[in-house]
């Protein structure tokens, strides 16, 4: 009777082993350090539908300002007419566009409700304020257009 338990016990060993494998230990991914963020929740409305300035993420040598749109379909980017201009009338360039189709492509979002981030080259230290603005171009002639004036971002820890 002993025989026959140690026998049963090593097949539902060996059985287990093989319907359960136990499981490998993954390697630690590495943990990355957050980047600064600021919270704004600033909203632009185009009659019924919005877009929505989330928040502004800073690395050190960019600036992710995320979007979500509320209500929107047939948006796009185009980097050339994107300006953002800071309290002291300094430029900073958009670099990328992620999310939402470029302008020029002739493609249009057709999500109502989606979210994208726009990339800019980071903002030197002393920004408090700053305007983000579309503007009319060969490309997005009769285009709705997008802008935030004077954001506030002095409150913001970027550090």
């Amino acid at each position: 009777m002993k025989h026959k338990t140690i026998y049963f016990s090593a097949i539902f060993l060996i059985l287990t082993t093989f319907i359960f494998p136990f499981k490998r230990k993954n390697k630690q991914k590495p943990v990355l350090k957050p980047k600064p963020c600021c919270v704004l929740g600033l909203a632009t409305y185009l009659g019924e539908s919005a877009v929505i300035l989330e928040q502004i993420c800073k690395s050190k040598s960019r600036m992710t300002i995320y979007f979500h749109t509320k209500n929107m379909s047939g948006t796009c980017a185009h980097p050339p007419s994107t300006i953002l201009i800071d309290q002291k009338g300094r430029r900073y360039p958009l670099l990328n566009s992620i999310g939402i189709p470029d302008c020029s492509s002739g493609k249009l979002n057709q999500k109502p409700d989606s979210k994208f981030r726009w990339i800019f080259k980071a903002f030197t230290e002393d920004v408090k304020t700053f305007t983000l603005k579309e503007v009319e171009d060969d490309v997005t002639i009769g285009m709705q257009y997008w802008i935030w004036k004077d954001v506030d971002v002095s409150h913001c820890n970027f550090k």
